[in-house]
């Protein structure tokens, strides 16, 4: 019998400040380690082999934040490639609302149950089983929920009466008096401000700040997209404690609440993705708003019947007060990963990559060494050791060396990621014009496999290549349109 062990710890599981005895047991016995020590006991004296220890240390089940380690469990469950999952309780296991609907569905479904440390089983896909998994993952979501809401409260009274001051190194404030500005740093911020209300992108201001030196507050060598872009949504450098409340007055203010305002709907409208952004779903930035059309991102949003925050889907363009579409952000993930897998399952002719010996790696490394001198350009015109037309003519040649490479790279990061997909399977279970139905499901299994081993971009790509995503407003699954842009077979209309 094959187990998978899943263990975490969370931040907030360890107390600071004096103990007591009963404390201190209570953190050693929840530790990773003695959960490890535990379910290797317990295999023993089961005869289980444990096949792999998925651990996330640090990181609470109810914040939502990526968990890889229980998104590889998810994985495990998904293609039933064991037969128990292991835990110390199931709160270990999700302690919000889309992890917990996602992992007892995933168990239900696959008919994995559960054992805990002392060897007890759970079985969700039975009725007492199911019951019992819910409610002890009600009961510690609502200890987490506890413990969120007062932290919260905390903050909020102290953000309210103007005591929760900019962190140390806030550009624009002073360290000293973190209430006060710095000017000529203000002068800057606000500067910024109009030059976006004006139509100048984010990333043009971040190139003159660069080409003028301006240092950064914590040491940087260079701005990047990400600083200047964060800087201009603080709600702070307007007086505001957030988007939609009112001046406080407890500190200096860099610009006015209404430009502040414009230049966050500015932010929020523009296509496309920042400099140096990494998503982590596969559904971000490609599903498209049914009533406007423009792109939806991720964010985190309130669960207005239970009162807890899940991850979901939001059109960028939105205004207050307008409807727009949304999206259950794991619904969606799940959806646009079935259909992913099905086009490489019924359409492996239309996908075998058309270019053969693509080194991406070799490209990287190339993009790399373009990336690097372009940073010797910078440093041998501030050694004034070239001048500024030697400077210009270099990176413009740097910059249409870096274009040639990275269409290259796109090219064969979207080949080998097909290559990667079919290798082996296309022979043995595609025939012209037809599928062998007796080898599908172990071709599905691994499909999924190796889609999931890919790194995000090349899963992200191969999306973006084969669907077309779009979200209506509503509720359900019904909202949710994906439609196949080269294996149109799958296509409802097709078929």
């Amino acid at each position: 019998m094959r187990a998978v062990l899943y263990a975490r710890v969370s931040k907030d599981d360890f107390s600071k400040g004096k103990k007591t005895r009963e404390e201190q047991a209570a953190e050693a016995s929840n530790s990773i380690q003695a959960q490890l020590a535990a379910a290797a006991e317990l295999a023993k004296a089961k005869g289980i082999t444990i096949i792999e220890e998925l651990v996330d240390d640090g990181i609470s089940g109810y914040s939502g934040k990526e968990r890889a380690a229980f998104n590889a469990l998810m994985g495990y469950i998904i293609r039933k490639d064991v037969d128990y999952v292991i835990a110390r309780a199931a709160d270990r296991l999700g302690r919000n609302d889309a992890d917990n609907s996602s992992i007892r569905m995933a168990l239900a479904d696959s008919g994995i149950p559960i054992m805990g440390f002392s060897g007890e089983l759970t079985d969700v896909s039975s009725a007492s089983g199911g019951l019992q998994f819910q409610m002890a993952q009600a009961v510690s979501q609502y200890q987490s929920a506890m413990k969120s809401e007062a932290v919260r409260n905390a903050v909020k009274l102290k953000r309210e009466k103007g005591e929760y001051q900019a962190p140390k190194g806030t550009f624009g404030y002073d360290d000293e008096d973190r209430s006060k500005l710095v000017p000529w740093e203000a002068d800057l911020i606000k500067e910024a401000y109009l030059l976006v209300a004006d139509g100048r992108t984010v990333g043009s201001i971040v190139r003159e700040w660069n080409e003028k030196g301006v240092p950064q507050r914590k040491g940087g060598a260079r701005w990047q997209y990400a600083h200047l872009n964060n800087i201009l949504k603080r709600p702070r450098n307007a007086g505001l404690v957030d988007p939609d409340g009112e001046p406080i007055g407890k500190w200096e203010a860099i610009v006015e609440p209404e430009l502040w305002h414009t230049v966050q709907q500015v932010l929020a409208t523009r296509k496309g993705t920042a400099p140096g952004f990494q998503p982590v779903h596969l559904s971000s930035g490609h599903a498209r708003c049914g009533v406007c059309g423009s792109s939806m991102r991720s964010n985190t949003a309130t669960d207005s019947r239970r009162g807890t925050r899940v991850k979901i889907l939001r059109c960028a363009a939105a205004k207050k007060g307008e409807r727009h579409a949304s999206a259950h952000l794991m619904d969606l993930e799940a959806l646009v990963h079935k259909e992913v897998i099905a086009a490489f399952l019924f359409g492996g002719d239309l996908l075998m990559p058309r270019h053969e010996g693509m080194d991406v790696d070799a490209m990287l490394t190339k993009l790399q060494r373009v990336q690097a001198d372009v940073q010797d350009v910078y440093d041998d015109f501030d050694a004034d050791l070239i001048t500024a037309a030697v400077k210009r003519e270099r990176l413009v040649q740097l910059k249409e060396r870096r274009e040639q490479i990275e269409e290259q790279l796109e090219e064969a990061r979207q080949s080998n990621a097909s290559a990667h997909m079919l290798l082996d399977l296309h022979r043995r279970i595609f025939t012209p014009g037809r599928v062998s139905l007796d080898d599908a499901v172990t071709a599905r299994q691994q499909l999924a496999e190796r889609f999931d081993a890919l790194h995000i971009e090349q899963r992200r790509m191969l999306v973006a290549k084969l669907l077309d995503i779009r979200v209506l407003p509503g509720r359900g699954l019904q909202k949710y349109f994906v439609t196949h842009t080269v294996v149109t077979s799958l296509n409802d209309e097709a078929a």
